[in-house]
């Protein structure tokens, strides 16, 4: 019985239930002003719940629509996140691979998806495989994000090696 309720307020379009809501909202408020309040008062109940219903499905309509907007800032937000604080905690060889970013302002850097920080700097988000296997299949031209490479110029301190490299 809920499932074909819910089925048949779902088939209905944004503007019945913008309407459903404004009108139900009219009669809750403006009772007395529109000289229906006796009227208004046999049926309180059910308008209310069809104020109720209908606010709900317009609020869900709402949500439906800017859901995918929001989804994408809060996983561009977390990554980032992650990102910076493994750019906090690089060992000397990811330093490395930053810095040669950093000098060849963004240049690919084509190598070997087995070499250690590489692979580490892939899998913290740091830098990325756009395109295609070289060499068969060896080797890789990787990229650095433009967020990460403006970062690492305005943190240079970042990059300075904590051994004698």
């Amino acid at each position: 019985m809920l499932d074909a309720i819910l089925n048949a307020i779902g088939k209905y379009s944004w503007r019945a239930m913008l309407g459903v809501f404004i009108a139900t909202g009219v009669m809750l408020f403006f009772a007395c002003r529109l000289g229906i309040y006796d009227w208004v008062e046999q049926f309180r109940g059910l308008l209310i719940f069809g104020f109720i219903v209908s606010g709900g499905v317009l609020l869900s309509y709402i949500g439906s629509a800017i859901y995918p907007h929001i989804k994408g800032v809060v996983h561009t937000s977390w990554s980032k996140h992650l990102a910076k604080e493994h750019l906090k905690h690089m060992t000397d060889d990811e330093k490395i691979v930053c810095q040669w970013f950093v000098d060849h302002n963004g240049q690919s850097y084509r190598t070997d998806p087995a070499e250690g920080p590489v692979s580490m700097l892939e899998a913290a988000g740091i830098i990325f495989r756009p395109g295609t296997a070289h060499q068969g299949g060896v080797l890789y031209d990787y990229q650095i994000h433009p967020w990460i490479l403006d970062f690492l110029r305005e943190h240079s301190g970042m990059l300075s090696l904590s051994t004698g490299h």
